[in-house]
């Protein structure tokens, strides 16, 4: 029989096929452990339909390889501070079966296993985000030969400090970017408001930002930053995890009050300013009778048993609350003028 070529076919399914003077082939697209069964058929130059077929063999793939190491692209909180996304470019080996996730502590600098993946992205959230711990990926081919680690990808820890008028915050710098970190973009959310971005720093190697422009009402100011990428092969973003502080309370105590023409000046007695959250207060005439008293931040009308009382020096006993929790007393006099 004179051949024009051999046919390979494995599993049953046409693969590939040589020319009539080829004698070997060999097949490098196989997964490891994993039987192969593979049959050789001739097929005639002059007749494609006659054909002859070798016996049927089987085979094993063995290796001890290990794959390229994957590339870390980046570690983001997506979930303000419950989840890690994780993301990385494919191992250029062919034959990975799966990755595998680690996550190294902060705290102990042990690395800890989180999970496998075929994917290219995974979201852990099996704890609270509140150390800057790295992640490595390592891809796994089907023999179980493990690549090298990837680059490192590390949390950025957020924190803030409330300073009188404005507020601090501080970050540790993202790791690693093989083409670094370009700058900071730094966001904020006032109470139910959405997210906006307030400032970008000058570099990548800035970590701290002041903000001083504050909403007299608002009660928690939110932030996050998120770290950019500088321009290269993938430009990603890394965001922060999410802290949220208030302002401590400036607190104002009117020594005078006039309540009886109501003209919309000094109607009221009781502590004013800026993020207070609550205050209770007890007012007494000159011969100790409580004339007033709250516990809910309700002003004082200048009343007593729904008259008006007299003109004249009062003595009040004011507790202010702020949403730190902070507690300050306030003990004086008012006095009310006609």
């Amino acid at each position: 029989l004179f051949r024009s070529e051999y046919l390979i076919y494995r599993n049953g399914k046409l693969f590939d096929s040589t020319g009539p003077n080829q004698t070997g082939f060999n097949d490098t697209l196989v997964y490891c452990d994993t039987m192969y069964q593979y049959v050789i058929v001739a097929v005639s130059d002059a007749n494609d339909s006659i054909t002859s077929s070798s016996n049927t063999d089987s085979a094993k793939a063995y290796d001890h390889i290990p794959p390229q190491k994957v590339y870390l692209k980046t570690v983001s909180v997506t979930e303000p501070n419950k989840g890690v996304t994780i993301s990385w470019a494919p191992s250029p080996s062919w034959d990975v079966k799966n990755y595998y996730i680690y996550r190294k502590s902060f705290v102990t600098g042990n690395l800890k296993f989180v999970d496998s993946t075929n994917q290219t992205t995974y979201i852990d959230s099996s704890e609270s985000v509140t150390a800057p711990d790295c992640y490595y990926v390592f891809a796994r081919d089907h023999c179980g030969n493990q690549s090298d680690g990837s680059n490192n990808g590390c949390v950025i820890i957020l924190s803030a400090q409330n300073q009188a008028g404005y507020n601090d915050l501080e970050w540790n710098g993202y790791q690693t970017w093989n083409d670094g970190v370009q700058n900071y973009n730094v966001y904020k959310k006032e109470d139910s408001q959405g997210w906006n971005m307030i400032g970008t720093t000058t570099s990548g190697t800035v970590h701290d930002f002041t903000d001083r422009n504050l909403g007299d009402s608002t009660i928690t100011f939110c932030y996050q930053v998120e770290a950019v990428e500088n321009p290269g092969k993938y430009n990603q973003l890394s965001r922060s995890t999410v802290t949220c502080i208030h302002q401590n309370a400036t607190v104002f105590i009117p020594n005078t009050f006039s309540h009886y023409n109501l003209d919309g000046l000094n109607d009221y007695f009781g502590p004013v300013g800026l993020y207070i959250k609550n205050y209770t207060m007890q007012i007494y005439n000159r011969w100790g009778e409580q004339v007033y008293k709250t516990g809910k931040g309700k002003p004082w009308d200048g009343t007593f048993q729904g008259q008006n009382t007299q003109q004249g020096i009062y003595i009040y006993i004011i507790t202010v609350e702020d949403y730190n929790g902070n507690v300050y007393n306030f003990k004086g006099n008012i006095t009310i003028y006609q």
